[in-house]
């Protein structure tokens, strides 16, 4: 007695109301995610801010077009029409105290040249 073998069978079954011949029909395209564009270029500017802290106008804009970015994209995702709410914040937050270091920076050269200039070296 021979057992049946276990290989493909001779034609393949469709799914069920498929035609012969026709590939099989998937969901409809995935749903699009929204633009993140702004909320992206805001973190990546503010972080490259704080990485050039020590270059002192550099800074400063890069701080400023990263906060401006990033409440602009905050303000889009909190109207439903952008992405990225997390990368927006962390943009705005990075801006912020990027230029807050800028002013740190220049109340600290001011105290150290009226130091300099009026100890009389």
């Amino acid at each position: 007695m021979q057992q049946p073998g276990y290989g493909q069978p001779a034609q393949p079954q469709q799914p069920y109301g498929q035609q012969p011949g026709m590939p099989p029909q998937y969901g409809g395209m995935p749903p699009q995610e929204p633009p993140k564009g702004q909320a992206i270029a805001s973190m990546v500017l503010g972080i490259c801010g704080a990485a050039l802290v020590c270059i002192p106008f550099v800074n400063l804009a890069l701080g400023i077009i990263a906060a401006a970015l990033g409440g602009v994209a905050l303000k889009k995702v909190n109207a439903g029409q952008a992405g990225g709410r997390g990368m927006a914040i962390a943009g705005l937050v990075l801006g912020i105290i990027v230029c807050g270091l800028f002013a740190l920076g220049l109340i600290l050269r001011a105290i150290g040249m009226a130091t300099f200039y009026s100890t009389g070296f």
